[in-house]
């Protein structure tokens, strides 16, 4: 049975049953649970051994992040989502999440993953800035406001490929 990768919209959106077992998520993931009772169900799922915590290899996570610059995801990953994507990569384990930027960077990288409440995404994107002004279009950087050539805004778009 192929490992189910969690990341934390799962685990607060869904009614998973722990008692298959083959679950794992990071230590980053285990910190972002706020609700005790959650904390205590996940807690007992690892006392168990029907889950387990991992943490990917330093090279996949640089790897995550570079795609992530190439496609424009990067400034919408958190480091728990970069470290999710990056096990899943490493280990070939199914991601489940309902988080769209993640999805898309799992298409990106080959990642099999799954929404457990959402539809997920249609198509795969690339992101990247488009002028008001001009119509120029340039890689996506969050930091850039303005063009370059006409000083006018920029706006994030994406693009199916």
């Amino acid at each position: 049975m192929k490992k189910k990768l969690l990341d934390t919209s799962v685990i607060y959106r869904s009614d998973l049953d722990f008692s298959a077992g083959s679950y794992v998520i990071t230590n980053k993931v285990l910190l972002e649970i706020r609700d005790e009772t959650v904390k205590s169900v996940l807690y007992s799922a690892l006392r168990k051994g029907k889950m387990d915590v991992e943490e990917p290899g330093s090279g996949y996570i640089k790897k995550v992040r570079e795609k992530a610059g190439e496609t424009g995801d990067l400034q919408r990953l958190s480091d728990t989502d970069i470290e999710l994507i990056a096990l899943a990569l490493e280990r070939r384990y199914l991601l489940l999440s309902d988080d769209y930027s993640i999805q898309n960077m799992c298409r990106h990288l080959d990642i099999e993953y799954l929404g457990s409440i959402q539809d997920g995404i249609k198509s795969m994107l690339e992101w990247f800035m488009v002028c008001e002004g001009c119509g120029r279009r340039i890689p996506y950087d969050a930091t850039m406001k303005k063009c370059s050539v006409c000083g006018s805004g920029l706006r994030r778009k994406g693009v199916s490929s």
